[in-house]
Order: C-alpha cells, then structure tokens, then sequence
C-alpha cells in the first residue's frame, strides 16, 4: 500500500512539473480563460453585445480567436446595428498578424473593399499574397488585384509594403467566414 502511494505522489509530481514548462506563448491559443468561453457562448446564441463585453478582455490579453470574432462583430456591426470598419481593422489585424488565417482573409476582404473607410488596395494585395500559401483559392483574388495595381503603377508600391511575416503562421482557430463571409 506504501508503495502504491509512493507510485502516484511520484506520478502527480512528475504531471504537475510538466506544467511549469508550458510555452508561455501558446498560452493565448489553447487556453480559453477570463470570459473567453462564455463569449463564445454569446456569440453563437446571437447575443452580440454581450459577447462584445465577454471577448473584449481576452482579445486585449492576446487570444486571437478572441481578436478575431471582435472584428467579425464590428464589420458586421452585430452588436449595435452599425459597422465599424476601424475597429474591425484593429481586431483582425492583431489576429491576423499572429497567424490566424480566418482573420487574414477578413483583413484581405476589408482592406479590398472599395465602400469601406479603411480601403487600401496595397494591403490587400500583401494579405492575399500572405493568404495564398496555405488558402490558394484566393489566388484569382490576388491575380485580379495584381493587374489592377499594375496597371495603376503601383504594383511594385504594393510589395514593397512592409508587413511582417504572422508569428505563428497558419493557426487555424475559429473560423465563422462561412457564416460571415467576407465581403
């Protein structure tokens, strides 16, 4: 019985110290803490502005699928009625920036689309070449942009912009395009 003690306070040990050398910076995209799943909750029973209030602390704090459905609900404007490109831009951009390629493709769409404030052509081509590596069903996307900056003279503007390469490329979280289709 000593023994068998002895065996599990080791195994518990030996489990508890493997926690202490989690990569701190994966932390963001396995663990859902501080509200984080309740606004998941909110968000798919279509209570937006409480998912506003829920996701706004863990998305501040670094969780890109957080980032992420705050973009989705600011170009929407789900929670209020009214669109809000800037905010939009911000969310999917910190999202995008860390690799999340569902807010890589509404960042592309975004700064693609002529109507909205935050146009920008140049950003567009740049996101979709970043998109086409891992989602190449946005190529015919980045070809159209190709030959209409092209012809404008600013292509080799465009791929001299400088957007630094997403710390964790391809992180595929939660992913609402189809439900929320970029426009």
């Amino acid at each position: 019985m000593k023994s068998l003690c002895r065996i599990l306070i080791c195994c518990l040990l030996t489990l508890s110290a493997g926690c202490a050398f989690l990569d701190t910076d994966m932390i963001s995209y396995g663990q859902k803490a501080d509200g984080f799943d309740e606004g998941v909750v909110a968000f798919n029973t279509s209570d937006y502005q409480a998912a506003l209030r829920m996701l706004q602390a863990p998305a501040e704090n670094g969780n890109v699928d957080a980032q992420y459905l705050l973009g989705l609900i600011y170009i929407n404007g789900l929670a209020d009625g009214r669109r809000n490109s800037y905010m939009a831009e911000k969310w999917f951009g910190m999202a995008a920036q860390a690799g999340h390629t569902a807010a890589q493709v509404q960042l592309a769409f975004l700064y693609q689309d002529s109507s909205a404030p935050v146009y920008n052509p140049l950003a567009a081509y740049r996101w979709f070449d970043i998109l086409i590596a891992e989602r190449p069903q946005y190529r015919e996307m980045l070809d159209s942009l190709h030959w209409s900056l092209l012809n404008q003279g600013k292509l080799t503007e465009a791929e001299e912009i400088d957007i630094i390469p997403p710390k964790y490329v391809y992180y595929r979280g939660l992913d609402y395009n189809d439900l929320f289709p970029p426009r």
